[in-house]
């Protein structure tokens, strides 16, 4: 691994630690599946959803 790929990790996780309380907001945890997501998903989840769906006739 390169200094250049080091930094540019390293960047990553003091902007994660910098913005952890701010960034928390946007999210929910679900202990079910140990995951987290972007609450703006569920509110498009319906229309991606909708491109999906076959018209069959």
């Amino acid at each position: 691994m390169t200094d250049t790929e080091l930094n540019i990790i390293f960047d990553a996780i003091e902007e994660i630690i910098g913005n952890a309380k701010e960034w928390y907001k946007d999210y929910t945890y679900s202990p079910k599946t140990n995951e987290y997501s972007y609450k703006s998903e569920k509110k498009n989840y319906e229309e991606i959803k909708s491109w999906f769906l076959l018209d069959v006739k």
